[in-house]
Parts: C-alpha cells; structure tokens; sequence
C-alpha cells in the first residue's frame, strides 16, 4: 500500500515538474497553479495533524489485547503487551496470517507481507499500529 502512495506521489512530483507553464512573474507554475520554486507542497500545519491522526499507543495496546483475547485459538491467559506470538501464543504461520488479518480489520489497515513477517511479537504489532497514519 505504502509502494502505491510513493509511486502516485512520484507521479504528482513529476507532473508538477514537467506539465507546468511560465506564470506572470516569470516562476515556474505545475498543473495544479503551485509555483515550483518552492519544494514544500504541504505546510506544517498539515503535518501536524498527521501526527496528531496517529492513535495514542495505549489505545492500541488495549485494543490490540482484547483482540488477541478473543481469537478463539489463542490462549487469554497468554496475551499480554509484550508476549512472542511463536514461542508465547504458540501461533504456526496459518494463525499468523489470521491474527494479521484480524488486526488489519480492527484497526482498518493493510499490513504488507514484508512488514508482517517482520512482526514476531505483540509489541512490534503495537509499534506498528500507532505509527501508521490510517489506522483507526
């Protein structure tokens, strides 16, 4: 997902870039009137309420918890904010692959294989989660 926002972003830039026309004053104008002298095409005001869109960690933590709670082949006892999924959970690949997908659903994100396979325990979920900028 992440591959396709860079590439449509790529693509904006080189618009931008390439389509524009000579303004009034000589500047450089892109396809959508923003003069290209300048790199900034977002102020940092909106990235600030990027930032401020992320979910609070603990959020996720409890979320993620109740979650991992309710998974009916997943041991309650077990789950805890920093448990292994392999070695604590006694998850194989299969029940990976659903806990990821029920994660994706919770928290209304898509997790690409290369980063799920990166995730070994409930922490790294965590991480994951309250720093992906669409979760919900």
């Amino acid at each position: 997902m992440q591959q396709v926002v860079r590439a449509g972003l790529r693509a904006f830039r080189y618009s931008i870039r390439n389509n524009g026309r000579r303004g009034g004053g000589g500047e450089r104008v892109g396809v959508l009137g923003l003069i290209e002298g300048s790199r900034r095409c977002f102020s940092s005001q909106s990235a600030a309420i990027a930032v401020a869109n992320l979910l609070d960690k603990k959020e996720v933590t409890t979320r993620l918890v109740d979650l991992l709670k309710s998974i009916p082949f997943v041991d309650p006892s077990k789950v805890s904010p920093s448990a292994k999924l392999k070695e604590d959970l006694q998850l194989d690949t299969l029940d990976n692959v659903e806990v990821i997908m029920a994660v994706e659903k919770e928290f209304a994100v898509d997790i690409p294989d290369t980063e799920a396979n990166k995730i070994s325990n409930t922490t790294d979920l965590i991480d994951y989660i309250a720093a992906h900028p669409q979760a919900k």
